[in-house]
């Protein structure tokens, strides 16, 4: 699970600046 926590983490930053702050924090719950 750290692995896939670790991806997601560097993809939600990636997202917060395409997408919204918002959507980074919907999608890291």
């Amino acid at each position: 699970r750290s692995y896939c926590d670790r991806v997601s983490q560097e993809r939600g930053m990636n997202y917060s600046l395409i997408a919204t702050p918002a959507e980074g924090l919907s999608h890291r719950e």
